[in-house]
């Protein structure tokens, strides 16, 4: 009875109680000078132990794919893509999903990103023309003459070459390390989100190359520029 309580524990994703269970029989079986049962139950712990084990494996690979998207799209300039992600999975993950938090915080990359996008449209309407603009497909315009600008859909009309008839651009075609340019002020430090959304954006760094996440990572340079700004 005591084992099937074990393994219905496992099932239902308490394995280290289970564990436990298992640990406290196996002495008891051992005292009373039962082997047979001792053998069955630490049989049963070592299955746990690699169901567990495989378990949690699963649960990282997952994370880290989902990890692996949100900064792909973060790159991409696609928020809207990082959210739906984020619902996405956590709609289709069981409650007792280890990383619904971590998954939960990723929705940071596209509040940061947003910020920025936000300041870099002011900053580059308030300079009216800009130089040497880099775009995401490698091509670098020599300059944006701004014309006319429509914040709402993320665009400005702009010429590259004075009194020539403009065409409209939008600023997901730039490079995320000119928009962190377009928003630097006059004077002072940047505002600490701006300048994190865009350290984050312009990251080339791969999650399975490193023992911290992403999510760790962000939360690291948010506070490191914070302490800076202070």
């Amino acid at each position: 009875a005591l084992m099937t309580e074990a393994g219905e524990l496992h099932e239902e994703g308490m394995s280290e109680d289970a564990k436990e269970l298992l640990r406290k029989l196996a002495l008891a079986a051992g005292a009373a000078g039962r082997s047979s049962v001792r053998a069955d139950v630490l049989a049963l712990r070592s299955r746990i132990d690699r169901e567990a084990e495989l378990r949690e494996q699963n649960a990282t690979a997952g994370f880290q794919a989902v990890e692996d998207h949100a900064l792909e799209m973060l790159r991409a300039g696609d928020p809207h893509a990082i959210r739906e992600r984020v619902r996405r999975t956590l709609a289709e993950k069981e409650a007792a999903w280890p990383f619904r938090a971590q998954v939960q915080d990723l929705t940071k990359l596209a509040d940061a990103y947003e910020t920025l996008f936000s300041a870099a449209f002011d900053g580059l309407v308030r300079r009216l023309e800009v130089k040497e603009v880099r775009l995401r497909d490698g091509r670098v315009d020599p300059r944006w003459i701004v014309k006319d600008s429509d914040k709402a859909s993320g665009t400005v009309l702009v010429s590259t070459i004075r009194g020539r008839t403009g065409r409209r651009r939008a600023l997901s075609e730039v490079r995320p390390e000119m928009l962190l340019a377009w928003t630097k002020p006059e004077s002072g430090p940047l505002p600490p989100l701006v300048r994190a959304a865009g350290l984050i954006a312009s990251m080339n760094i791969n999650p399975l190359d490193s023992v911290t996440t992403v999510t760790v990572q962000i939360v690291t340079l948010l506070i490191g520029v914070n302490d800076q700004y202070r």
